[in-house]
């Protein structure tokens, strides 16, 4: 009941000001991927590229929970200019993002293509949206448990073996003896990977609505991630 009241809330807005915690939850997702990096000090023998933490588990959470709040904002503000837009609170994350990226503006507003602008950008949009799905599944892993074997090689179920032929997960290198599932997604490369994939994301956006600054405003919330190490030199990190 709680969430259909929200819907009715945002198809129809009363008086009163309103405001998001979008900024809140990113700087939150931000302070766990701190956190997970920290977590290295702890690992006795941790691979070159990246190491076990639970942080991560917390950053990739709330990194979701910043992105989607951040699309209910884009949603509010831009229904001054398409009202139809109140209904898409409904949908779901994805289904928000693609149909943002598809609406082309109206009245006072005109939009660039999406795919015009990702090629200008030599950005691939359908990985794009591959990316971004797999992020949310990832998170959707999290919330929603299920933690049972996997029965497959690595303890990698299939929708999610591409991580593992990226070497985000953690892995012992036996994939007869791996870790489980849910331990393998304490990864501080994947959690790191999930902000670069969301960055990419809403940054692409915001080119598509570069017409209407207000959107872009708390866009920068994305990138905070960029200030802690990438796992590529994790290798030469030092700890005071």
């Amino acid at each position: 009941m709680a969430k259909i009241g929200r819907i009715k809330r945002l198809a129809n807005p009363g008086g009163g000001t309103g405001i998001s915690f979008s900024a809140d939850l990113l700087l939150a997702a931000k302070l766990m991927l701190e956190y997970s990096l920290e977590d290295r000090k702890d690992n006795a023998t941790p691979p070159l590229d990246n190491h076990m933490s639970k942080h991560s588990i917390g950053s990739i959470v709330l990194l979701i929970a910043g992105l989607e709040s951040w699309l209910n904002e884009a949603l509010a503000h831009l229904s001054t200019y398409d009202p139809t837009l109140r209904t898409r609170g409904k949908d779901t994350l994805l289904t928000k993002y693609k149909y943002l990226c598809s609406w082309d503006g109206a009245g006072r507003i005109a939009l660039t293509d999406i795919a015009t602008l990702a090629r200008a950008h030599c950005l691939n949009l359908s990985q794009i949206n591959d990316d971004l799905k797999l992020v949310i599944e990832v998170r959707n892993e999290i919330v929603h448990p299920m933690p049972f074997g996997t029965g497959s090689p690595w303890n990698v179920p299939n929708d999610f073996l591409r991580l593992h032929h990226m070497g985000l997960l953690m892995t012992t290198g036996k994939p007869d003896e791996d870790y489980a599932f849910n331990a393998k997604l304490r990864s501080y490369a994947l959690a790191y990977w999930c902000w670069e994939v969301t960055e990419t994301a809403v940054s692409l956006l915001v080119k598509h609505f570069e017409p209407d600054q207000l959107v872009a405003w708390t866009a920068p919330n994305f990138s905070q991630y960029k200030s802690l190490c990438p796992p590529k030199d994790l290798a030469n990190y030092g700890f005071p």
